[in-house]
């Protein structure tokens, strides 16, 4: 008992100092501090030791009671007086088997110790009286003599005739055991028992936990989370880490406090992951110490950099301004040039001017771009645009793509009147060519394809059409072309069976890039943004059997004519 009330009170006095080592400094500092939430020992220590109601002065009353003592009295005196006190545990009642008989239970910071009473009342009036403790103390014998200091007669002044009881010698005892460690600055070396057998590698985690509750372990890192890891001079901050902000390096003119604040703003620190205090700066977490030390490392490289960069920059100012004044210069008046500049000659320049030369004639090249449109008709622009779109898709791609001034005119039927009567039926025409369809079978037949806002149309060369010879844009989902030197296009559908397969513009006539382009405005138009393949060779379905697939090969004709043929089974000979 009087061990784990020992116990007790140094773990107690290890919070206390854990927290109180903490606290000084900061309330020195001036530091705003938020109290932490720990067990309190006082608890159980107060039932113990408080008068007149407590275990051990009640224990006393019932020892120096005239009259027959008993240790069950003591017992129900106890259960009587702490029924209330979650701490204290006795038994409700003759069946209650939670607690043997003539005994209680202290729930204690490590856990819970049930205490038989017998005996309890003989141990503490096992007293030593006062004439046998100043027979020791008399003794020549120095050892003897320090073990008895009570048998000192000038302390007996004022003091009781009875000597004290054991409990109430141990209280004492302890008191002034916690005044004299108050006075001093312990330091503590916890120790972790893995397990109980002394085998090593073997770590008994029901043991461990026992353990780190019982040490107050849990509550001292919380302490020291919930404190500051870092703490430096004012002074010896500000001169380490002003750099790591442009409006204290390499110049600050106000104080040392601000020029502090204005580090940790300039690096995105909250407020709350520091303090300032009235001669120290006190930092919460080990990262924020961490990046002002990665921040710091960068800045030095940086400072290092710009001196190489300001020397280099000396070097190459000269040649610098002779290439920008001479650009200007030729430049002064492109925009009352006829050809808007196209003809002017770029100043020479070293090496060091490679990549602003080439931005500056992409930047160039752009505006007079559109400066040349602009000077254009709207039916043009028009048309320059399906080109500039079909050149985005096809240049470097496809071999013999070459753009034309007038190679995209939309209208390639030939008959106006019959175009026409189709458009009223079925909608604006956007782009009309004959072509060679390929058949499920893989058989060439001769169609029109017509194109209009929401479909393609496979007419016959007399532009009828039924439900069969229509495609719905939306249900294209991808265009394939070769990147040979062929007019073949594959329109693939979303549906199984349903690729269209076709030569644009016949055997030898080439409009591939206009309608590739022109079909890909019209499905864009439609929020259905296919994407157009370039490959080597195109894998379709255009057959009745569910999931077959054929592939298209592509060979140059060796006979050397030109134009674009087909050859049985998958075959697609170009020239």
């Amino acid at each position: 008992f009087c061990i784990n009330y020992c116990n007790e009170k140094l773990q107690q006095l290890f919070i206390e100092l854990t927290l109180k080592t903490e606290q000084d400094e900061y309330l020195a500092e001036g530091i705003e501090w938020k109290e932490i939430d720990y067990f309190n020992n006082k608890i159980i220590c107060d039932l113990i030791e408080k008068t007149p109601v407590g275990i051990i002065a009640l224990l006393d009353e019932e020892s120096i009671r005239p009259g027959e003592k008993s240790d069950d009295v003591w017992l129900n005196k106890m259960s009587n007086a702490f029924k209330s006190n979650e701490r204290f545990v006795a038994r409700k009642g003759a069946g209650d088997r939670s607690i043997p008989p003539n005994s209680f239970k202290l729930v204690h910071y490590a856990g819970e110790v049930v205490y038989n009473v017998t005996g309890f009342l003989e141990k503490n009036t096992d007293t030593l009286y006062k004439d046998l403790a100043r027979l020791c103390f008399e003794s020549n014998n120095p050892v003897l003599k320090t073990c008895f200091p009570e048998g000192n007669e000038k302390e007996w002044a004022g003091a009781s005739r009875r000597p004290p009881t054991a409990g109430k010698a141990f209280v004492k005892s302890m008191k002034e055991m916690i005044e004299l460690l108050n006075t001093k600055i312990p330091s503590y070396v916890r120790c972790i028992k893995p397990n109980h057998l002394k085998a090593p590698k073997k770590i008994d985690d029901e043991l461990l936990r026992h353990q780190v509750k019982y040490l107050g372990l849990t509550e001292n890192v919380r302490v020291r989370r919930a404190g500051y890891c870092f703490r430096e001079t004012k002074d010896s901050f500000f001169f380490r880490y002003k750099l790591l902000s442009p409006n204290t390096y390499p110049v600050w003119n106000g104080s040392v406090e601000d020029g502090i604040v204005e580090i940790f703003e300039s690096l995105g620190v909250q407020p709350s992951a520091y303090q300032l205090g009235k001669t120290k700066v006190f930092i919460k977490n080990p990262t924020t110490v961490f990046r002002l030390e990665e921040e710091r490392d960068d800045k030095l490289e940086e400072v290092v950099r710009r001196l190489q960069l300001a020397w280099r920059l000396f070097l190459i100012r000269r040649e610098i301004k002779t290439y920008y004044d001479t650009l200007r210069t030729r430049f002064a008046n492109v925009k009352s040039d006829p050809r808007f500049g196209n003809g002017v000659v770029w100043p020479d320049h070293g090496p060091i001017l490679d990549q602003a030369d080439i931005m500056l004639k992409k930047v160039f090249r752009n505006w007079w771009a559109r400066q040349m449109v602009n000077t254009l008709g709207e039916e043009q622009q028009k048309i320059l645009r399906v080109q500039l779109l079909a050149y985005r898709f096809l240049n470097g791609e496809k071999e013999g793509f070459v753009l034309k001034k007038n190679e995209f005119s939309r209208h390639f039927y030939g008959d106006e009147t019959t175009l026409e009567a189709f458009s009223s039926v079925n909608g604006e025409c956007l782009f009309d060519c004959p072509m060679v369809k390929m058949s499920r079978k893989m058989k060439p037949m001769a169609r029109t394809v017509v194109l209009t806002e929401s479909t393609v149309y496979k007419a016959d060369n007399s532009l009828k059409v039924n439900a069969r010879r229509t495609i719905p844009l939306d249900s294209l989902s991808a265009i394939s072309v070769s990147k040979y030197n062929d007019n073949i296009i594959v329109l693939h559908s979303k549906h199984d069976g349903y690729d269209l397969v076709f030569s644009i513009g016949g055997e030898t006539d080439n409009h591939l890039a206009e309608f590739v382009a022109r079909l890909y405005l019209a499905c864009r138009s439609l929020e259905n943004r296919i994407p157009v393949n370039v490959c080597d060779t195109i894998t379709f379905n255009n057959s009745t059997k569910e999931g077959e697939e054929r592939t298209l090969q592509f060979m140059k004709n060796p006979t050397g004519i030109a134009g674009t043929r087909f050859q049985r089974p998958n075959t697609v000979l170009y020239g």
